[in-house]
Order: structure tokens, then C-alpha cells, then sequence
């Protein structure tokens, strides 16, 4: 059993679980538990965390230190984060928060200010979701869409650097596969080191709610 510890710090933690909003509910979670969990990939000191429920896709690219690994955080352990690394005043820097990973049992502990918590993610391969945000590309025609305010509510709870995200850059993306410019491709919302597809809903022109 090998056991890896990744540092990162304490501002970044605190996105990278608010990422939890990005995952599926507690009932979607329980039919498919791994999109309840929350991906980080670390390769040569670039952090990249992942989120989605097949609607929304979410990410959060920071550093950290430590060897490249691969692991998951749980709601359990986004909670645990939440709860448990606070910004004392803007004058201290809160320490960072250590990660204890041991991939071959698939457990996790979050060490931070003489806290401690422990949890093991589920045995699933995670989605492939960072390409469709690498590849995402900006729509040719601008035109109206809609978005469920299920998921703009949802955006106002990311949180970047201890602090709630109030401001967001909204671009229309172009549809996936046979190209057509008439239908609306995901909406790209970026806010610092946060990168969002939120899935839109066809508009007609007209249309009352």
C-alpha cells in the first residue's frame, strides 16, 4: 500500500469543493454514484478538478505539490472541506490542506488545523468531461437560449478564493457533431480559474413562460 500526500492550499480547496454543485443530487447519485464525486488529476504540479451530472460540467485548474495521481473527493469529504478550512482574516494566510491518497484502496483523509476526515470513493471510471470542455468552442451565430434557473442558482454557490462568485462570462458554444448554426451548443460561464458548460434548452422565438 502506497500512500501519496498532496498539499493544496487552503483558498483552493474551498473551490474545489464548492465543485459539489456541479454533481449530481443525492437521488441521481444513488443510481450513479460516481457522479456524485468530485475528480482531481494531478500531473506535474497542475491540479485539475472535475465535476458534472451529465448537464453541467465543471472545472477548477490550480497548482498543489506533490507526486501525480489521480483521486476523488466525495459529498462527505466537499462538506468536510467546507466546513472545516476558513479564512481567518485577509492579514493570515490560512496553512494549506494536506491530502493522504492511497489509490489501490481508493481512500482519501483530509488533514487540516487538527481536523480529520477519512472516506473512500466509489469503484467507477469518471467521465471523460474535461475534453468537452477543451474542445468547446464559441458559436458562429449569436441567438437566444435558455437556461434552467435550477442552474444559474447554482452558480452563485461556487466559490472562489473563500468568497461566493457573484460575476460570471457567459458565451453561447456551438453544437456538438453535425454542425448547425440554427441550434445552441453548450454555454461556457467562466470566473477565475472556473470553467463551466451549463446544457441550455431550445428556444423559440415567441415563446412565453
Amino acid at each position: 500500500m502506497t500512500t501519496l500526500e498532496i498539499m493544496i492550499k487552503a483558498e483552493d480547496t474551498v473551490s474545489i469543493a464548492s465543485l459539489i454543485n456541479a454533481t449530481a443530487n443525492k437521488a441521481a447519485a444513488t443510481i450513479t454514484p460516481v457522479l456524485g464525486e468530485i475528480n482531481l488529476e494531478l500531473i506535474s504540479g497542475n491540479l485539475t478538478a472535475t465535476a458534472t451530472d451529465r448537464f453541467m460540467a465543471a472545472t477548477y485548474a490550480t497548482t498543489a505539490t506533490g507526486e501525480d495521481t489521480t483521486f476523488r473527493l466525495t459529498a462527505a469529504a466537499a462538506k468536510f472541506l467546507a466546513a472545516n478550512v476558513k479564512r481567518v482574516n485577509k492579514h493570515y494566510e490560512t496553512p494549506p490542506v494536506s491530502f493522504l491518497v492511497d489509490v489501490e484502496s481508493r481512500r482519501v483523509t483530509i488533514e487540516h488545523g487538527g481536523a480529520s476526515f477519512t472516506d473512500t470513493w466509489y469503484l467507477a471510471k469518471y467521465p471523460g468531461v474535461l475534453s468537452l470542455l477543451d474542445t468547446w468552442q464559441p458559436a458562429a451565430v449569436a441567438q437566444p437560449v435558455k437556461l434552467r434557473g435550477e442552474f444559474l442558482a447554482r452558480l452563485h454557490k461556487f466559490v472562489d478564493a473563500f468568497i461566493r462568485v457573484d460575476y460570471w462570462i457567459m458565451e453561447l458554444g456551438r453544437s456538438g457533431g453535425s454542425y448547425k448554426s440554427e441550434r445552441p451548443g453548450p454555454v461556457m460561464a467562466t470566473a477565475g480559474k472556473f470553467r463551466v458548460l451549463v446544457q441550455p434548452n431550445n428556444y423559440v422565438p415567441g415563446e412565453s413562460f
